[in-house]
């Protein structure tokens, strides 16, 4: 690849042994990673979340004492870093995937398939520093986004766009003209893309909604959102009081 950037990262291993592994590996084949922090205890990992947000990659062993690697995941939800999940089961391929893990690497971690999954985070970045709306462009409200389905390219306002919903490894945009586009990037990339518009806010892992198009919320064990589309969505628990707290100062 060209132009390489350097790249920081951490792994979490209950195996000593596997993260020096990992890291000799890495020095020998992906230079520009530098390791900042083994970890072998998944415990350790939450507290410090404050240096994982200077990260880019965290690879993960699934299976481990007292927190297995989802569940590290699941306390870990705003991330701005890739993960790739190493393990020695192919069975968690699946649910690596639904927790928008970049890649999946089975042990004993081959050469070539870590050149190329650390490959993956070079290019995923890059990407979203091509994308087509700009900062700038992400505060006005009659501004377009460029979408690229499977067989088209769709320019679509961002005004028109009321909700946006993860289907498996894919991105569904309803629109306020009734259609659906179905797009091949991860949720958590569009998050990243319009994260200066505070018009988008993701409610759930699952889900990011225009609150323009918000027209009702229903309370009760749980809190949901109704759309002009008419279509209700489930608010996380751990986003609700982050939109309730919004609406409540007002977004526009």
């Amino acid at each position: 690849m060209t132009n390489i950037k350097n790249l920081r990262a951490i792994l979490l291993d209950d195996e000593p042994d596997n993260n020096e592994a990992l890291r000799i590996k890495l020095e020998m084949v992906c230079p520009e990673v530098h390791v900042v922090r083994m970890f072998t205890n998944p415990v350790l990992v939450v507290p410090d979340r404050e240096r994982m947000e200077d990260i880019d990659i965290l690879f993960l062993d699934v299976e481990m004492p007292e927190l297995n690697g989802f569940q590290v995941l699941d306390l870990l939800p705003s991330r701005n870093f890739e993960v790739i999940m190493v393990t020695a089961y192919a069975e968690y391929a699946m649910q690596a995937i639904k927790a928008e893990a970049l890649d999946y690497l089975l042990k004993p971690v081959g050469y070539d398939e870590l050149r190329k999954a650390v490959n993956k985070v070079h290019l995923r970045k890059e990407r979203l520093q091509k994308l087509v709306v700009t900062k700038q462009s992400l505060t006005t409200g009659n501004q377009k986004i460029l979408l690229h389905s499977a067989s088209e390219a769709h320019y679509v306002l961002l005004d028109d766009i009321i909700c946006i919903h993860a289907v498996n490894n894919y991105s569904e945009f309803h629109l306020q003209d009734g259609r659906k586009i179905l797009i091949s990037k991860t949720l958590k990339d569009f998050e990243e893309q319009l994260q200066e518009n505070k018009h988008f806010f993701r409610i759930h892992k699952s889900s990011i909604v225009n609150l323009n198009h918000v027209v009702r919320l229903i309370k009760g064990d749980s809190l949901t959102v109704e759309l002009s589309s008419k279509e209700r969505v489930e608010v996380s628990l751990r986003k609700r009081n982050s939109l309730l707290r919004l609406l409540d100062e007002g977004w526009s």
